[in-house]
């Protein structure tokens, strides 16, 4: 005996919810998500193959196939929870054999998509299936979910560097609350160095804070190189200042 239609739908939401609990019904539509991506089927066409069809079973076993099917089909490269921002030098992407998905920053700097594979970062290809649009825009959100304290490195000199060291150190740029950190402590024309990856500079924006800091960036021995200048920066214009 045939189930109703409404009986139908709710026994085939609940099965389908318990391989992909996040699943949904809007109206006439279930969309199925996986975490990364999602997939829309129409129950009303669902139901009616299950009509045509042998049974209920095999109606469902059509559909999850369908779905994974899908996913399989659409599965994208990269994970957008893990991709962020890092600075690097023009030179690094000029030499690379390999097309990568980059930003102009300013001047000799670019902005690098690398995903966070755990163990280390993997830049992101060209070639790969990324939405570059929606990649830059999760590296952002993903970089201000990290915290770091600016620390002022002698009392001597208003020279500042980030308190916690890791490979998203030179793209605190781009996270509001150190970036604030910076206004509080140096106001809005500051110097910057970033060295490499790892490293960044922030200074006041006085003459003798220059020297200081190019001696700071010849004494970084991370071998992940960004930039042997001092940059001045004030809001989004840049300059260098060695």
């Amino acid at each position: 005996m045939k189930l109703i239609l409404e009986k139908f739908k709710k026994k085939i939401f609940w099965d389908i919810k318990k391989r992909y609990p996040d699943s949904y019904i809007i109206k006439e539509l279930m969309i199925i998500d996986n975490g990364s991506q999602e997939f829309t089927v129409g129950l009303n066409e669902v139901y009616k193959d299950y009509l045509d069809d042998n049974g209920y079973r095999i109606s469902l076993n059509k559909l999850l196939k369908l779905i994974t099917n899908h996913f399989i089909e659409n599965r994208e490269s990269v994970n957008y929870n893990y991709i962020y921002p890092i600075i690097k030098s023009k030179e690094f992407s000029e030499d690379c054999p390999i097309e990568l998905v980059k930003r102009k920053l300013a001047l000799d700097l670019e902005i690098i998509l690398a995903e966070d594979k755990i163990k280390m970062f993997e830049f992101c290809r060209k070639e790969n299936n990324i939405d570059e649009s929606r990649a830059f825009k999760a590296a952002l959100a993903n970089i201000n979910n990290l915290n770091n304290e600016l620390c002022q490195l002698h009392d001597d000199c208003k020279i500042f560097s980030a308190k916690f060291n890791n490979d998203c150190c030179s793209s605190l740029l781009f996270n509001f609350d150190f970036r604030q950190q910076i206004m509080n402590k140096v106001g809005n024309k500051f110097l910057l160095a970033i060295p490499s990856t790892t490293g960044i500079l922030i200074g006041s924006n006085e003459k003798q804070n220059i020297m200081i800091m190019k001696k700071l960036i010849e004494s970084d021995d991370d071998m992940n190189r960004v930039s042997s200048h001092v940059y001045r920066v004030s809001g989004n214009e840049w300059e260098y200042a060695d």
